[in-house]
């Protein structure tokens, strides 16, 4: 009798066990761990979102560059606008539309500095940010980026080291909003 509740202890035990081992399995499996070729999805995963990230930045380049315009009181780019890159799809039709994206936001850039720097109206530190620019689009610059994640981030950084400066320097030389309603200057999402 007394091998009875020890019997039983046992037995718990193993059904708890079981029971635990099949949880892990069905969840491994649920999230694709006997999936061999899992790192490559993982990989490719990433890259989506790092290309889908890289193309809200690229278009945040471009509303930047649109108040900047705004506050300088600067022509619109000649360039028609296009549609923005398609939000899913086809990961090469992404990254095509990204790479052609970065070198509409640099031929603005520059036309704009080119712009600013021959006007004597524009302040001065921006005169002399878009001065440093006013030579025109970096060959580099010029023609789409190669589809790689690693390619395509390197755009952005550069991009990033030209708007940034621009952006801030237009947006602290506006006349600051008045009252409570008063919508701000560069106003980001």
């Amino acid at each position: 009798m007394r091998l009875w509740p020890r019997h039983l202890i046992h037995i718990a035990l193993l059904a708890t066990a079981s029971a635990a081992l099949g949880a892990c399995s069905e969840v491994t499996s649920l999230f694709g761990g006997n999936d061999d070729d899992a790192p490559a999805k993982a990989r490719a995963e990433a890259e989506a979102a790092t290309v889908w990230e890289l193309t809200i930045h690229a278009g945040r380049y471009g509303v930047m560059l649109d108040q900047a315009r705004t506050i300088l009181k600067l022509p619109e780019p000649d360039s028609a606008p296009t549609d923005g890159p398609p939000v899913a799809g086809e990961s090469l039709a992404e990254r095509q539309a990204l790479a052609a994206q970065q070198v509409r936001v640099a031929n603005e850039f520059y036309a704009d500095a080119a712009r600013a720097c021959s006007r004597r109206r524009t302040p001065a530190k921006l005169r002399a940010i878009a001065c440093e620019h006013k030579e025109g689009v970096p060959v580099e610059l010029q023609r789409p980026a190669d589809l790689d994640v690693a390619a395509l981030s390197a755009r952005n950084e550069a991009l990033d080291k030209v708007v940034l400066p621009w952006w801030d320097a237009a947006c602290g030389s506006a006349p600051k909003p008045r009252g409570e309603d008063a919508e701000p200057i560069c106003p980001m999402e």
